[in-house]
């Protein structure tokens, strides 16, 4: 959050950074209100519908930042990739079925959000452990589409080295003449 803040500060025509820095600063902030609505409300007190209004937000806010800026989706109109982008090194239903399963996934935590502690299957170890393995396969493929959409489109603009020379021609290059 507070390096999205800094590269915005330090070169401000870069405003997705400072978007960035919100979107991180609304997880932090649903964090620290679900705290404290343990600690002082309880489920379905006010302080509870305020993280809940703030958490809401915030999947929100980062399911579309998954989809349009880390993956770089939604860029194009072309033919058979609607909603997708130009350059692309997986098949197209890969794409179509990561973002439908970001969504899925980012949205998980509302099967639990109604509920109180009836001792539901919705509310056992059995169902968080499955809701976090289901946390960590997303993080897997939104993992392998940012670092595709990277190498693709290069957004951070990285010197590219297409060819890294061999180490006997790095030696003879930098080997200084002795006199």
């Amino acid at each position: 959050m507070c390096q999205c803040f800094k590269r915005y500060y330090l070169d401000t025509t870069n405003f997705n950074q400072f978007i960035n820095g919100i979107k991180y600063f609304t997880s932090v902030l649903h964090n620290i209100l679900n705290i404290v609505y343990h600690l002082y409300g309880g489920k379905f007190s006010t302080w509870y519908w305020i993280w809940f209004a703030v958490k809401f937000i915030s999947v929100a806010f980062k399911m579309v930042w998954d989809i349009r800026m880390d993956w770089g989706l939604c860029r194009t109109k072309a033919a058979g990739k609607w909603g997708l982008r130009d350059k692309l090194t997986y098949p197209v239903h890969c794409y179509y079925t990561a973002s439908v399963l970001n969504i899925i996934i980012r949205w998980t935590w509302l099967s639990t959000a109604f509920i109180e502690k009836d001792y539901t299957f919705l509310d056992t170890y059995a169902w968080g452990t499955f809701k976090e393995f289901l946390s960590v396969f997303r993080r897997w493929f939104w993992a392998l589409l940012r670092i595709e959409n990277e190498h693709v489109n290069n957004f951070e603009k990285y010197r590219t080295i297409l060819e890294i020379p061999e180490l006997d021609d790095y030696e003879a290059d930098t080997k200084v003449e002795e006199t």
